[in-house]
């Protein structure tokens, strides 16, 4: 027959298990008394969450652009959708600015002289002005990526689990915003830019185009046509949605998923290492970022700013994704190397009529090698790479900390011990993340002259760096620091073992049975 002690003993027992067990379902029977929702709010909710972005990349652009002072090449109504543009991918096209001509009957020399290019004259042929810019501000897509992450996938939290209808529905609504909002956005972008008097000064002090002649093609230049090709956009557009939704869909945390997709292998598998590194990632560009949204607050808001550090804010707060990720892939030995080469048209008059005023390099490319540029005495290549084995090292400690330790016979059938697990991931995310940041960094620009077919000078400009070993060196040092961050968690854990283990036992309101406990943390690491 049971003692009093013990039936008062089991009887505070369950008490505990009923109260613990109803601490635990509270927010199950929360989320599931709000229902998942109908098919036309995940619709509505998916495509808000596309135009808050689009939103959100428009205000951060033009508050940019306003710091850099671009006004004065052009309307920032143009601006800013053509800026938003190049976000996704979008290349802009160089034209003649509604067909200029050079020379004419004003400018000595006109008439049959000027036609064939004497005396400074160019007879009133038409000039033509072809180019194109292909760079991304990568500001823009990363901030935009992390407002329609965080709308999209947020809000189903506090809700019942959605079932897959429903969630293809919310899907659905944002791929159809996000196409529709970039096609508007690029059919915004098209129009006419003024080139800055110093560079149109220095086109027309070119060979062959001295005195009046100069001047004619210095006026005849100073407009110039951009065009984005809306339909290349929008299709970039719907790309940029369905890749940040897709990485959303195995990084998110915060969420509630459809059952498929949340008990799938791949998610179970990835989600602790995609949203580790995600998350320290985002970490290390909020430090510039905030730095360039300062200087462009204090000149938003008229306070007196030399023009060099306005510029300077306006500029880090477009790109200082780029610039960050130029840094880390140089620590993993990408070479990347700047070149720029202008280009001049040789011969005058008639022998550049008959084709013997081909443009010929007017001097050799001017390079410079980003392995090259140290900082008080420090290479750049050394600062990428510290800051590259931090960042991973930070990496594979969040990693082993959010991921599940596998059961003994998971273990026992396992391939790889549980951190070899966690560093062979955190290898192959720094691979793909190495090659699609080099990808997205490589920039390049062209602007060329020509009269009647013949090129009579231009400018050249690239950005570019060898992704192919960075991807291999990446891979190299992100299992190594991988593989060092989840041990340096398996040793803080077991260091905190005996501290946590000592104050159970002691008296105080931690030890209260009636009292729920915090959840364990992630594993016994070994």
């Amino acid at each position: 027959m049971a003692t009093p002690t013990k039936t008062a003993k089991a009887t505070k027992d369950m008490n505990t298990a009923k109260v613990v067990k109803a601490a635990v379902a509270a927010p199950e029977k929360a989320a599931a008394s709000k229902g998942p929702g109908t098919v036309t709010r995940h619709i509505l909710e998916g495509a808000a969450s596309v135009t808050a972005a689009v939103a959100v990349m428009t205000l951060l652009a033009y508050a940019a652009l306003n710091s850099l002072h671009a006004e004065s090449a052009g309307p920032l109504s143009l601006l800013v959708p053509m800026v938003v543009s190049m976000a996704v991918g979008g290349t802009l096209t160089l034209s003649s600015g509604g067909g200029g001509t050079v020379g004419g009957g004003d400018a000595p020399g006109g008439g049959l002289g000027g036609l064939l290019g004497g005396a400074g004259g160019a007879g009133g042929m038409k000039l033509e002005v072809a180019g194109g810019i292909d760079l991304m501000p990568l500001t823009l897509t990363l901030v935009g990526s992390v407002v329609l992450a965080t709308l999209f996938f947020r809000p189903l939290k506090g809700r019942r689990r959605p079932a897959g209808a429903l969630f293809g529905a919310r899907f659905g609504g944002a791929v159809l915003a996000g196409v529709t909002a970039f096609a508007v956005t690029a059919s915004l972008s098209s129009g006419k830019l003024r080139l800055p008097e110093s560079v149109t000064e220095k086109l027309g002090q070119g060979k062959g185009g001295g005195g009046r002649g100069g001047q004619g093609l210095s006026k005849a230049v100073k407009d110039i046509a951009v065009d984005v090709d809306t339909a290349a956009v929008a299709v970039q557009g719907l790309v940029w949605t369905l890749v940040v939704l897709g990485i959303g869909c195995i990084a998110a945390r915060r969420t509630c998923l459809p059952r498929s997709l949340a008990m799938s292998g791949i998610r179970r598998k990835w989600n602790p290492a995609t949203s580790a590194v995600s998350g320290v990632l985002l970490v290390l560009v909020l430090i510039p970022l905030t730095l360039s949204a300062v200087l462009v607050a204090l000149s938003l808001t008229g306070r007196e700013m030399p023009g060099a550090a306005a510029k300077a804010g306006g500029a880090l707060l477009l790109l200082a994704p780029n610039l960050l990720a130029v840094l880390l892939t140089a620590g993993e030995g990408s070479a990347w190397q700047g070149t720029m080469q202008s280009q001049q048209g040789q011969g005058g008059g008639m022998g550049a009529m008959f084709g013997q005023g081909q443009a010929t390099p007017s001097s050799p490319p001017r390079g410079k090698n980003v392995m090259d540029i140290a900082v008080a005495g420090i290479p750049l290549w050394a600062i990428g790479l510290a800051l590259l084995l931090t960042v991973l090292l930070v990496c594979g400690y969040r990693t082993t900390a959010r991921t599940p330790v596998p059961t003994a016979r998971a273990a026992a059938n396992a391939l790889l011990g549980f951190h070899l697990q966690i560093a062979m991931r955190i290898a192959i995310i720094t691979s793909l993340c190495t090659v699609l940041l080099s990808w997205l960094t490589t920039a390049s620009g062209t602007f060329g002259i020509s009269i009647m077919g013949m090129q009579m000078g231009g400018a050249e400009a690239d950005l570019s760096g060898d992704w192919l070993l960075a991807c291999l060196t990446g891979s190299i040092l992100g299992g190594a620091a991988g593989y060092a961050g989840s041990h340096l968690h398996r040793f803080r854990r077991m260091r905190r073992s005996p501290a946590v283990s000592g104050a159970k036992n002691r008296p105080g309101p931690s030890s209260d049975p009636g009292r729920p406990q915090p959840r364990a943390a992630a594993a016994k690491n070994s």
